[in-house]
């Protein structure tokens, strides 16, 4: 949990690594197929808030060009269809979701409040500045997982099993690309403290899988990406000591799946 601060160039560098490295050998796609047709770019939206506390995150993201940093780099790797909006602003609740009839991906305000809340009241002992940095590693990360669910709307991208799971994927292996593990590790946690391991009815039957079940699988594919790096993961989880062989092909599978669905419409 925060091993590392996430350096804010990290935001250019993770959106230029959208199609992530393959890893795993031949894809068996032609790269000398013509290119998709580059039609189109998310457009930035920043919506003020009468919320002095809402309105205080919107400067910061704003202050680091976060929304511009995750359009630009998306923009400049794929070939869009057509124009795209990505908005932050206030809700009047605490989400952030991909409209596929309006193409537009709105990333709640109420959302950063609350993962701060989260982080601050989690029993860690962070600081203030921990936990910032806390909120803005879990606050992109969620921005690259709705992203990912964009692309999959936009680009017509097959998925096998939930999709939620396969944007999962996407997100943390950006962070992985960019040299952001530990960042994607603190995303993850974030489930890990709102999930009480307690499973209503509505929770096994939500699209989403349990919080747990999450922050388990980030960190399988954070180890899985450099077993030395971040051997640390299973000394303060053992419980993933059984898995753990088997997430180096976890990740592979994930950068493949992921480079071959990419890959025709990168520019």
């Amino acid at each position: 949990m925060l091993r590392a601060a996430l350096p804010l160039a990290f935001l250019v560098t993770v959106a230029g690594c959208a199609a992530p490295t393959n890893n795993g050998g031949d894809t068996g796609t032609d790269v000398g197929a013509d290119k998709v047709p580059d039609k189109g770019d998310f457009q930035v939206q920043y919506e003020p808030s009468a919320n002095a506390d809402l309105q205080a995150w919107e400067d910061y993201f704003a202050g680091i060009q976060m929304l511009e940093s995750v359009a630009g780099g998306i923009n400049d790797t794929f070939a869009l269809p057509k124009d795209a909006l990505l908005i932050m602003g206030e809700c009047g609740f605490s989400n952030a979701f991909w409209t596929s009839k309006d193409k537009s991906l709105a990333l709640c305000l109420e959302l950063a409040n609350d993962i701060a809340t989260t982080f601050a009241n989690g029993g860690l002992g962070l600081t203030n500045e921990q936990v910032v940095q806390a909120t803005v590693n879990t606050y992109l990360w969620v921005s690259y997982h709705e992203m990912g669910h964009a692309l999959i709307d936009l680009l017509d991208l097959p998925t096998t099993g939930k999709e939620e799971d396969a944007v999962d994927q996407f997100s943390t292996v950006l962070f992985i690309e960019g040299g952001a593990g530990w960042a994607a590790v603190d995303a993850g946690y974030f489930f890990y403290l709102v999930d009480q391991g307690v499973a209503a009815p509505t929770d096994l039957a939500d699209e989403h899988a349990l919080g747990l079940q999450r922050f388990y699988n980030v960190l399988c594919l954070v180890y899985g990406s450099d077993p030395k790096e971040y051997a640390d993961l299973l000394t303060s989880f053992p419980e993933m000591e059984a898995r753990a062989p088997r997430c180096k092909d976890e990740y592979l599978d994930a950068t493949d799946a992921w480079t071959r669905l990419l890959e025709p419409y990168a520019l």
